[in-house]
């Protein structure tokens, strides 16, 4: 499968790098002390003390990094180990939009800690007691600008998808064809492994509608939420820019994916309580709709 260079028409990477300080370390000294009290051998037990453990930004600028590396990946499909993903040229406009907004977030959350620091500093030996070491700790005043900017960073590029092996010519000419040939089969590999991950998706969507479209094994009818369909729609949406190798199998399903979500109602597939003939009307159409998914699912070796 050559498709290089069509993918790299088609798609960029995105190298998204968000660095956040938790406050965790460990303390030698206390570990230490751990062990020879519990007479445990070295290295046996491991103190980890949070240094800032009484801050109330930190933890939300931890959860938020998390958020945003997810939302990321929504948008993306895998590529390689060093962390580099790709994305269809049709999503990148959104995800530059969604990533600028989290990037100004961030840095607004980071500018609340900043401004906490100096409280921190001030409360952490009564908050930490015999584990408070002050060189965990910016010492000065002028160090906070310095110690914020190196802990936190926001950082995105979308490098192009490279169409070769990036060999310069006259330069191991005598391998020249093997590495390309590497780097053919790598490309191959890494496409391979993003098209399963869209299809993987696809999978699971379904797999939750049905699930949840199925009574429970007492009768009674499974909960269904707005996000039932919602979501669907997304991964619909989502899947049409994912399928860079424009496999028509992946169009099908998602269209007949797309073709039972558009014409399904929520309100009209959950159990309103409104009398046993109601139910059963309504228990119909559920039973409809999840047999059409049902078929999507049988139809396709995921």
């Amino acid at each position: 499968m050559n498709s290089t260079i069509s993918i790299s028409s088609s798609a960029r990477l995105v190298e998204l790098g968000i660095s956040v300080m938790t406050g965790s370390k460990l303390d030698r000294k206390a570990s230490e002390k751990i062990n020879k009290d519990m007479k445990a051998k070295k290295k046996v037990a491991r103190v980890t003390k949070n240094i800032f453990a009484h801050s109330e930004v930190l933890p939300e600028i931890v959860k938020f990094a998390a958020q945003v590396r997810q939302a990321s990946t929504q948008l993306t499909l895998p590529w390689n180990d060093a962390g580099q993903r790709l994305i269809p040229n049709a999503m990148i406009q959104n995800h530059m939009k969604a990533m600028g907004e989290y990037q100004d977030k961030f840095e607004s959350m980071v500018g609340d800690f900043k401004k906490e620091l100096p409280a921190l500093l001030n409360d952490a030996k009564d908050a930490l007691g015999e584990l408070y070491n002050e060189l965990d700790y910016p010492i000065y005043d002028e160090d906070i600008d310095y110690y914020v900017a190196r802990k936190f960073k926001f950082r995105l590029d979308y490098p192009p998808v490279p169409e070769d092996g990036g060999f310069i010519n006259g330069v191991l000419d005598d391998v020249k064809g093997e590495l390309n040939n590497l780097h053919q089969e790598g490309f191959d590999r890494k496409l391979k492994a993003a098209t399963k991950d869209a299809w993987d998706r696809m999978y699971k969507c379904l797999e939750r509608l049905s699930l949840q479209l199925t009574d429970k094994e007492d009768g009674t009818p499974s909960r269904l939420y707005e996000s039932l369909l919602t979501e669907a729609e997304t991964v619909c949406e989502n899947l049409k820019a994912f399928n860079l190798t424009n496999d028509p199998e992946m169009e099908k399903a998602r269209v007949d994916l797309w073709r039972i979500i558009e014409t399904a109602d929520i309100k009209d597939l959950r159990d309103k309580n409104y009398g046993d003939s109601t139910r059963a009307d309504m228990k119909e159409k559920v039973d409809d709709v999840k047999a059409s998914i049902d078929s999507i699912t049988s139809k396709f070796n995921f």
